[in-house]
């Protein structure tokens, strides 16, 4: 295998104004060699580093390729933004989960108060009625009692 510095050839590229060194480790380097001589093709992920000495996170895609003779096509994609956009999804999501959260306990406070409060107004409806019946009773008695029944 040929190597740059201790870095496999296939894990370099030079592109406009950055240069992309891979920071593979020896096992992930004999992995992709692995898949490499099994698939013919992989993708990995990785951070290269940029002239400044920046870093961001990049998708290898590799493939063996036959010419003339063998060759090992890299493309190098920066991954940033797509990063950044699952970051956000999933910052949505724990947002979703804990307003479902927040749903499901107010619905169980709401529904023994809901519970109670339902009780309430029959109990105070009923004995609304029972009062007027008792009242009606009451009245009767007396008119026994007064001798105007007959």
């Amino acid at each position: 295998m040929v190597t740059v510095n201790g870095i496999p050839s296939w894990a370099l590229t030079v592109r406009h104004s950055w240069i992309a060194s891979a920071m593979f480790d020896a096992a992930s380097a004999n992995a992709t060699n692995e898949q490499l001589r099994k698939c013919g093709s992989a993708i990995r992920q990785s951070l290269h580093r940029r002239k400044d000495g920046s870093t961001f996170p990049v998708e290898v895609s590799i493939k063996d390729v036959q010419l003339d003779r063998a060759y090992r096509l890299c493309v190098v994609r920066d991954i940033t933004e797509r990063q950044q956009v699952q970051q956000q999804l999933l910052q949505a999501q724990k947002l979703e989960s804990i307003g479902q959260l927040a749903a499901g306990i107010a619905h169980e406070i709401n529904t023994p108060t809901q519970y109670i409060g339902d009780n309430v107004r029959f109990l105070k409806d009923a004995f609304q009625d029972l009062k007027s019946v008792l009242a009606d009773y009451d009245r009767l008695l007396e008119a026994a009692k007064g001798g105007a029944l007959s």
